[in-house]
């Protein structure tokens, strides 16, 4: 399985993996993200993307399965890097002494 080592929260991480059938079967590959023993993803294709939400270190398991019911399985590591929060303010910067001054921070964000 081809899967980068660490990756921030919120983007999109390619996921490759490399199997063969000696028959030439049709694969089908199961990718659990969390490692918690329930498969998330079934596909036809080797390679998949998927977005991590929330920082922490992963397992991700992916099984191979050919026609006939065969198995193949590998496991790889992956961390996933907690992204600060961006803070953006607005306010008049032409302000009388003793007026009151508006801050508007809703262009603010976050990666979660």
């Amino acid at each position: 399985m081809l899967l980068p080592k660490e990756v921030d929260e919120g983007r999109a991480v390619k996921v490759a993996v490399e199997a063969n059938d000696p028959d030439a079967q049709k694969l089908t590959y199961l990718f659990d993200w969390d490692n918690d023993g329930v498969f998330d993803l079934t596909s036809s294709s080797a390679n998949v993307t998927k977005v991590f939400t929330v920082h922490g270190a992963y397992v991700v398991r992916v099984r191979v399965q050919d026609e006939s019911g065969a198995l193949g399985e590998t496991r790889q590591r992956i961390l996933v890097r907690d992204l600060a929060p961006v803070a953006k303010m607005r306010f008049n910067k032409n302000v009388q002494e003793g007026r009151w001054v508006t801050f508007d921070a809703s262009k603010s964000s976050s990666a979660n």
